[in-house]
């Protein structure tokens, strides 16, 4: 994936426009996923970044397989409210 590329390289930019490129194509919940973690932990813009985790659970991630990130975007979901 071309946007975890440009994130690794430290190209946000480049990274979130791959994000939400790949995201008209197809819904996937990685890249809502990937859109929120990265807008909450290196843009620190929370108001966009609990955009992206409601729209991530929205998305109906597995709850098998993404069992940790579900619970990680609930928890977030519930801090950055509070800091509202």
């Amino acid at each position: 994936m071309l946007g975890v590329i440009n994130e690794k390289n430290s190209q946000l930019g480049l990274a979130i426009a791959s994000y939400k490129k790949g995201s008209t194509f197809k819904t996937n919940p990685t890249l809502y996923y990937r859109l929120a973690i990265l807008n909450d932990t290196k843009l620190k813009k929370g108001k966009t970044a609990l955009n992206f985790y409601n729209l991530y659970l929205k998305s109906k991630p597995d709850k098998k397989s993404d069992k940790a990130e579900i619970k990680f975007a609930k928890d977030r979901i519930e801090q950055l409210n509070l800091m509202d």
